[in-house]
């Protein structure tokens, strides 16, 4: 038995063709079944609410009344009938029996002569001539003709099968026999068949009154769910960070598990400073769609940015695992290397990644850019930067990162130019930006001039200001940038850039607490700005502020961007103040970030001196001077560790090589004075220790050191000038007493040497004896002072 295979509706979608009259026949005498049949059948034209049309076919069947198929008119909204006359009418379906997919419409107006209807009595003939009238594809009402294949029972009703060709548009048609009467509507093609097509039987008709229902009205239609994904890539690309957040918060509520809803909120919050919230968000992308490459990358960076460099490797190897091809996962592994100052290694990749990312081009450029600009390449990052400005023009920072490359290039028209046509905010915003580079290359006049004209084209920059008081600083005119600070700060008490200014005036100064003062009113106005921070951090460990560099030190690292080396610094105060489980514990991390890290080693190196495995420390500060040779931090750890061995032919040289790499580094030079002082090469560590102080002053080991050293020379006077601005820091420590006393012995003075020694007796009663008995040993004559206490 033959299989049916799936029956195609015969409808046309959205083909509105202006309809062709029939063609011209030879004159007849006796009308043909397609003259009869042509006045009772229709165009029938549906219309959605959201605005789809389809195109069927109608029969007239009695006044006012036309029968089509239900698949024609089942999700209209409108439904009109084009008549023979060519009128179109408004029509509605009365009755619709969906199980036979045969409808009844209600045409107003409509005077269509009914279709003959071929007695009941005689049945279709298999084999008879029968022709089809309908709309075939919109082209207008025409025939088509075959024979009758067979009546057979398909879902237990019978089903007419003609051999007449039919097409979309043809639903809902008539099929006549030869005389023109109607014999079925024409349905739907056979999907596998030749010319093997679908009717209805015109039986039906009849039944329609007792089988058929009213139509069920349509819901309304929903409103149509806005196009997310179109809007937020339009906010990304013109940088509406808080508009973006906004949309993004409303997809995911509409849509809760959209992984790009999550994604392109995180870049937002990401772009606005709020990391912890968009590392949070690319998990939750990541959850709803753990392929999601994209999410892999920008989490990647996300950690790369904040320190967490093994992660954001492994991120990175997932994004390349799902899309290995994609140039973006290049841009961000060489931001990641950017970071680490591995600009060789990150060019290659930023090169591929340009050539790979199909995009944003231009973000591969302004890293080549980066790169060359670090590599002291202006030439190179100025052309990099005009390529990226010939994709995006006018964007601010690539302008400002165009005009260092010229200023670099000794190019300062250029460098004006590159930040010339943008508003006058903006322009004045690019000229402090030239400024500050002028600046800290020292070319002071170009910095003055940028200054002045970014002041010319807007007074109220603030910023603009403060850089030229700088210069005004620098080329000798105090007065008149200490008016220029004052009057911002007049303007705004607050203004972080102007209290940052007057704390480095200060530090240059060596008033370091007024410095760290000045600072302090920087972060109560920025209390997360990390250079901020870092540099008070500087500052409080100078002034011995522990408590506080500690707490900063701590904030510090908690924030999202916080770098390996903060970690390393809140390690050393920990290691300053005894706890040095907690510095471990920081140190370990920070090596598994970054094992051969030159501060980290010598943290770790730092410990292990405290625990007192000095051959341990030594360990670590080899590898350090060895991995970092040009240090001369790590020649020094390396140096003091060999002299808490004992070993002062080795730490000597050691120390040497410290002072020579970082002449003004006042620790190398406080642990070669000391070296120097155990060895007797007395004045050799005198000159050290000078140097130390000069660099140094507030340093208590510096000074203690040098004091020992003057006295060792026989340079009493100067040794009790250092013992006494020690001991005005710290009047209970008993070294300091036992050390003057000493001083005041050498020098005969017996009412000091006695003040000391009661002194003494008061703070530590051993360290009394031990001064009394070197006295008695050495200088006998000086005994009475310890005769009655």
């Amino acid at each position: 038995m033959k299989r049916w295979r799936i029956a195609l509706p015969l409808l046309a979608h959205a083909l509105f063709a202006t309809p062709l009259a029939p063609p011209a026949t030879a004159a007849q005498t006796v009308p043909s079944a397609y003259d009869i049949a042509r006045p009772s059948v229709v165009t029938v034209n549906a219309r959605s609410t959201d605005g789809d049309a389809s195109l069927g076919s109608g029969v007239v069947v009695g006044a006012r009344r036309v029968v089509t198929n239900c698949h024609v008119v089942r999700f209209a909204a409108t439904v009109t009938v084009r008549d023979a006359d060519g009128q179109d009418l408004s029509a509605q379906t009365v009755l619709a029996d969906e199980e036979r997919d045969l409808c009844l419409l209600e045409v107003a107006g409509l005077k269509g002569q009914p279709a003959r209807r071929r007695p009941g009595t005689e049945k279709p003939m298999t084999g008879e001539p029968v022709i089809a009238v309908g709309n075939p594809l919109g082209l207008g009402i025409s025939t088509s003709s075959g024979l009758l294949s067979a009546v057979v029972e398909k879902q237990g009703a019978p089903h007419l099968i003609v051999s007449v060709p039919l097409s979309p548009g043809s639903s809902g048609g008539g099929l006549f026999d030869a005389s023109g009467r109607l014999l079925g509507i024409t349905t739907a093609i056979m999907q596998a068949g030749q010319n093997t097509n679908l009717a209805l039987p015109a039986t039906w008709i009849d039944e329609l009154p007792g089988r058929g229902k009213p139509p069920v009205a349509l819901p309304p239609a929903p409103p149509a769910e806005p196009d997310w994904a179109f809007e937020a890539e339009r906010l990304r690309a013109a940088g509406d960070w808080t508009a973006l957040e906004q949309w993004c918060l409303a997809w995911q509520k509409a849509l809760p598990d959209a992984s790009e809803a999550w994604r392109l909120r995180a870049l937002a919050l990401n772009s606005l400073g709020r990391d912890r919230e968009a590392e949070s968000d690319l998990r939750r992308a990541l959850a709803a769609h753990p392929r999601n490459y994209l999410a892999w990358a920008e989490l990647a960076n996300l950690l790369s940015r904040g320190g967490r460099d093994r992660e954001a490797i492994e991120a990175l190897a997932a994004a390349r695992a799902i899309y290995p091809g994609s140039g973006y996962h290049d841009l961000v592994d060489a931001q990641r290397l950017i970071r680490s100052g591995k600009f060789d290694a990150a060019y290659p990749l930023a090169l591929r990644g340009n050539l790979r990312s199909s995009t944003d081009p231009s973000i591969g450029w302004v890293l080549l850019a980066h790169i060359a600009e670090e590599q002291k390449r202006p030439r190179e990052a100025a052309r990099a930067l005009r390529i990226a400005l010939a994709q995006q023009p006018g964007n601010a920072a690539w302008s400002a990162a165009l005009s260092r490359a010229l200023l670099a290039m000794g190019d300062v028209k250029g460098a004006r130019q590159a930040v010339s046509g943008l508003n006058a905010t903006q322009d004045a915003a690019q000229l402090v930006a030239v400024g500050r580079e002028a600046y800290v290359q020292h070319r002071l006049a170009d910095a003055e001039q940028s200054f002045r004209k970014a002041l010319a084209l807007d007074p109220a920059a603030d910023d603009a200001s403060i850089g030229l008081a700088a210069v005004l600083y620098e080329t000798g005119r105090s007065e008149a940038g200490a008016k220029l600070v004052e009057a911002v700060l007049a303007n705004d008490p607050e203004h972080p850039n102007a209290w940052r200014l007057k704390s480095s005036l200060l530090a240059r100064e060596r008033k370091l607490n007024e410095a760290a003062d000045a600072l302090g009113r920087a972060l109560a106005r920025q209390p997360d700005e990390m250079d901020t921070l870092r540099q008070m951090i500087t500052l409080e460990q100078a002034t011995h502020r522990w408590s506080s560099a500690y707490e900063h030190a701590r904030h510090l690292v908690s924030l999202a961007q916080s770098q390996t080396s903060d970690k390393v610094t809140l390690a050393q105060i920990l290691i300053r103040g005894g706890k040095l489980e907690a510095a471990e514990r920081l140190i370990e991390e920070a090596r598994r970030e970054m094992p051969d890290d030159l501060a980290t080693l010598l943290a770790l190196a730092a410990v292990q001196g405290q625990r007192g495995d000095n051959a341990g420390a030594l360990e670590i500060a080899t590898r350090a001077s060895t991995l970092h040779p040009t240090s001369g931090a790590a020649w020094s750890s390396r140096g003091y560790s060999l002299f808490k061995l004992g070993r002062l032919d080795e730490a000597v040289p050691a120390l040497e090589t410290a002072v020579r790499l970082e002449p003004d580094e006042a620790n190398g030079w406080i642990n070669l004075g000391n070296a120097l002082l155990h060895q007797r090469q007395i004045k050799r560590a005198v000159e050290a220790l000078e140097r130390a102080y000069s660099l140094s002053p507030d340093s208590t080991d510096g000074t203690l050191y040098l004091a020992q050293a003057y006295a060792a020379s026989g340079q009493n006077d100067k040794a009790l000038l250092r013992l006494d601005e020690l001991l005005a820091r710290n009047p209970g420590r008993a070294q300091l007493w036992y050390l003057k006393g000493i001083s005041h012995a050498q020098l005969g003075n017996a009412e000091e040497l006695k003040r000391c020694y009661l002194k003494l007796i008061d703070i530590d009663r051993a360290a009394a004896d031990k001064l009394r008995k070197g006295i008695a040993r050495v200088m006998p004559k000086l005994n009475h002072v310890f005769a009655s206490p």
